[in-house]
């Protein structure tokens, strides 16, 4: 997928700027983004038609990317370059731009990164931007809707779709075959998700368990796993968020003890187990409960590692809430693979009490849990799907 830009753009000329920064020529004031979009005269382009159509300037955040540069580090250089903005460091070019002033816009990941960096700032209680307009935004890494398939044939995403080719600076295995194959673990993690980065005490020592009793090496059928699997192991492992646990690593309710000592009795209890922890093959959810599902043995993504897809921050559709937002302009086209999850994150964020985040996202995350509580006001939303694919 590409990796495009997201230029914070003032849609009022900004007076206030410095004379050195006036005399820089036209055609740099747009910054350009140098990323894995299908060119970077495109991105010069495209960066400056923004910055004429709103009579404003155009400040493209050039981020670091994947590989290299996985997650978090676009976000942390989004929301840098939005400070920057905003409260400007002794020596900048510029006076504070006023956040009423600035529009985020972003294609494709970049508009991912806008809905995120948007999420980060509402939960932080910093003036949001006066808007957002977001090109075809990339909003679920874990491809959960069906558009992501049915429209391959109608989109301009080559025929390998999103499984990177390989490369220098990201060696993955070449071949599809050895980066899918029937599963050679029994669960966790469970049919349709990945593993935990984060075991727990109870986790570890069933891990320990079956390497003693050979049970790992039976690998039954996606029924059988799902029949069989005791209640924690459907939990995929994860253990409950650290406010909760007790010295044990099971789920309390309001415990008196001290919350940090509780932290280091779990760290002595877990040692060096936990640091040399290596979460199993995510398992591909069969539709014929017959067969034994698929493992994917390689990183699904570049941007982000396979247990980090589900994070809110790096699928921003499964924010607990997208309500409280700034004012949006989302733009996709029918015949694209992103369809459908730009089409439902139109309506939760203009709905957030109709569209409900996942349990497993409240369990796991005490700010989206608040967050879902706290966020409930609409966000405006003006949603346009064109007919046929969006051409670069």
């Amino acid at each position: 997928m590409p990796f495009s830009g997201v230029p914070l753009v003032s849609p009022f000329p900004l007076s206030d700027l410095s004379p050195e920064f006036e005399q820089i020529p036209t055609d740099i004031k747009s910054f350009d983004t140098v990323g894995g979009s299908a060119s970077n005269i495109y991105d010069v382009l495209n960066n400056t038609l923004v910055a004429r159509k709103f009579k404003g300037r155009a400040f493209a955040v050039n981020y670091r990317k994947a590989p290299q540069y996985p997650w978090p580090c676009p976000l942390h250089d989004v929301l840098a370059a939005y400070l920057y903005l905003t409260d400007p460091p002794p020596g900048a070019l510029h006076t504070a731009v006023k956040p009423e002033k600035i529009v985020l816009a972003g294609d494709s990941a970049g508009g991912g990164l806008c809905v995120s960096a948007l999420c980060v700032l509402r939960d932080m209680g910093l003036q949001l931007p006066a808007g957002a307009v977001l090109i075809s935004p990339w909003v679920d890494l874990t491809h959960s809707f069906p558009s992501i398939m049915s429209n391959a044939e109608t989109d301009i995403i080559p025929p390998h779709g999103f499984i990177a080719k390989p490369s220098a600076t990201w060696p993955i295995k070449p071949r599809l075959s050895d980066r899918v194959s029937e599963a050679r673990n029994q669960p966790p993690p469970v049919p349709g998700h990945a593993d935990t980065l984060e075991p727990g005490p109870e986790r570890i020592e069933r891990e320990k368990q079956r390497e003693e009793d050979g049970s790992e090496k039976v690998v039954q059928s996606q029924e059988q796993m799902f029949e069989e699997m005791s209640e924690a192991e459907r939990r995929d492992g994860v253990p409950p968020p650290k406010h909760q646990r007790d010295a044990t690593g099971s789920s309390t309710a309001a415990s008196e003890r001290n919350v940090d000592s509780r932290e280091g009795l779990m760290d002595k209890q877990l040692g060096d187990t936990v640091d040399q922890w290596e979460p199993k093959p995510p398992k591909v959810l069969m539709e014929n409960p017959d067969d034994t599902p698929l493992e994917l043995k390689a990183q699904i993504q570049l941007y982000a590692e396979t247990e980090q897809l589900t994070h809110p921050l790096v699928s921003p559709v499964l924010q607990a809430s997208l309500g409280n937002l700034c004012p949006l302009y989302i733009i996709a086209g029918n015949g694209e693979v992103l369809r459908d999850e730009i089409i439902y994150l139109a309506h939760k964020a203009s709905h957030p009490d109709e569209y409900p985040v996942r349990e497993g996202v409240l369990r796991d995350s005490p700010r989206q849990a608040e967050n879902a509580k706290k966020f409930t006001t609409p966000t405006k939303v003006h949603l346009q799907v064109f007919d046929g694919k969006l051409d670069p």
